[in-house]
């Protein structure tokens, strides 16, 4: 755990703890400069940030956390504890939930990162999400499936909504990662006798369904859409 340096408000503080908890490479070139290499931002802004107690206007914040690589609650949220890093997630502006996409090879690799740096959102507003936010929580994210689909359910280059919490519902669609070959895929949940059982489409088109392991890798998709 990295020590907590006191800057001149929560902001700076916790943006510089994240630096030292990336490790000495992320600050080689030093603080300053490292901070205004993530955020794009001048000298005389970082050091205004540091040491005379400003603060991101509105607008630039969640892109400022997202460069940085941490939510924006995290960052900006003075109730939230310094040393509780946490790493980005859907952001309500007031009018539309802002979804991090995250590239299919990392859906799984991200899971158990503190941080990651966002490099583009998605704006979604639609009837019901406020109840999927409120089912799956605030780590919902976007992808692109590139590889094996569920027949017409979710093709390959579909744009997929998926959350890390996972609910196994009956019908319900999964994201899952085979322990051999290390592939992404959507499959299919089903629940018979107390048991649940993915299905999916082999590469030959015959329908599997086969018992779900205590070991597999799962993520819930809430949505998905062809474009």
């Amino acid at each position: 755990m990295a020590e907590i340096r006191l800057y001149s408000t929560s902001f700076s503080t916790k943006v510089n703890y994240v630096l030292d908890c990336l490790g000495l490479n992320a600050i080689q070139h030093g603080r300053l400069r490292a901070i205004e290499s993530l955020t794009h931002e001048k000298e005389s802004t970082v050091n205004n940030w540091l040491f005379n107690g400003k603060l991101p206007r509105e607008g630039k914040r969640l892109a400022i956390a997202d460069a940085i690589g941490v939510s924006y609650d995290y960052l900006f949220d003075d109730s939230v504890a310094i040393d509780s890093v946490a790493k980005p997630e859907i952001h309500w502006d007031g009018r539309l939930y802002w979804v991090p996409f995250v590239d299919w090879e990392q859906v799984f690799e991200l899971i158990g990162r503190e941080t990651f740096r966002v490099e583009r959102r998605l704006p979604i507003m639609f009837p019901g999400f406020d109840e999927l936010v409120g089912k799956y929580g605030k780590r919902i994210y976007m992808t692109t499936q590139k590889s094996g689909g569920f027949g017409a359910h979710v093709e390959s280059g579909a744009s997929v909504l998926y959350s890390e919490n996972l609910v196994l519902e009956h019908f319900g669609l999964v994201l899952h990662r085979d322990a051999d070959s290390g592939q992404v895929s959507a499959r299919r949940v089903l629940q018979q006798e107390g048991r649940t059982q993915l299905e999916y489409m082999t590469e030959s088109g015959e329908l599997v369904c086969r018992p779900l392991r205590d070991d597999e890798q799962l993520l819930s998709i809430l949505l998905t859409y062809s474009r």
